[in-house]
């Protein structure tokens, strides 16, 4: 039943028969990154990138600007609008297509619970919450963490993190950040 489930969902596809082992032959089944995708937005002080992925996470197209972050979140946020349409177009996607959107920003979060900035680093951004525009633009899942949080879980999935229970990811840019992770 599950297996029927995720053959109809697409999410995963038969790929042959194996070798029996006395009974009938296994169906093989392997996931297929295609059949959805992600959106990742990297919102730094000074630039924005946007990146559209398969789920098995290839780049299918990306676009990168740089742009005073700091002091203008309304032409931001417009400019990400913008390059989410690019980024789309390019990987002949539809926003339907996406599972949901991953989005860094350079400053901590005030917490675990509301999405909203900390914005002594940046004070123009006060009562922006970048996560509810771009939800309100996609209408799909937006996940808003700290560039530097992001950048350890990326290190400990993906880079020189794999296999340790523990790590510091150091972020050094305009300013300094810091990601840890503790078994």
């Amino acid at each position: 039943k599950i297996a029927n489930d995720l053959l109809e969902s697409g999410f995963v596809r038969e790929i042959g028969t194996g070798v029996s082992s006395g009974g009938r032959r296994p169906i093989l089944l392997e996931f297929n990154p295609g059949v959805r995708y992600a959106l990742g937005v990297d919102m730094g002080s000074s630039h924005i990138s946007v990146v559209a992925m398969d789920l098995g996470g290839a780049i299918v197209a990306q676009e990168h600007h740089e742009w005073d972050v700091i002091s203008d979140p309304e032409g931001t946020m417009e400019l990400i609008r913008r390059t989410v349409r690019n980024v789309t177009r390019a990987a002949k996607l539809d926003f339907h297509d996406y599972l949901g959107l991953g989005f860094t920003v350079p400053t901590p979060l005030l917490s675990e619970q509301e999405n909203r900035l900390m914005t002594y680093y940046m004070p123009a951004w006060e009562g922006y919450q970048p996560d509810l525009l771009m939800h309100q633009f996609l209408d799909i899942p937006v996940y808003l963490e700290n560039d530097a949080n992001a950048g350890a879980i990326a290190e400990k999935y993906w880079g020189c993190g794999r296999g340790y229970d523990n790590l510091v990811f150091i972020k050094l840019g305009i300013g300094v950040g810091c990601g840890m992770i503790i078994n």
